[in-house]
């Protein structure tokens, strides 16, 4: 019992934390394409600012598939207890 009652919270941990992360991946985007549309850059490099704004949803994309993945393996382990 307690073993599958931590599978199941762990379980709602991960979904919670996915979804925040798709969040986080789809605004983003949207951001990025604003900062980049208006053309900012940065001041000491004249790097354009959707560069370094774009590690936010290349980096939540990602940790979304690893939390779709760790959703994965606790759903395999919740069935076999």
């Amino acid at each position: 019992a307690k073993g599958k009652t931590l599978c199941i919270i762990n379980l709602f941990m991960y979904v919670c934390w996915g979804l925040f992360a798709g969040f986080l991946a789809y605004y983003g985007i949207e951001l990025v394409q604003m900062i980049g549309g208006h053309g900012q850059t940065s001041p000491a490099l004249q790097l354009p600012m959707w560069i370094p704004v774009s590690s936010v949803p290349v980096g939540s994309a990602l940790m979304t598939i690893r939390i779709i993945g760790k959703i994965k393996d606790t759903i395999a382990e919740l069935n076999q207890l």
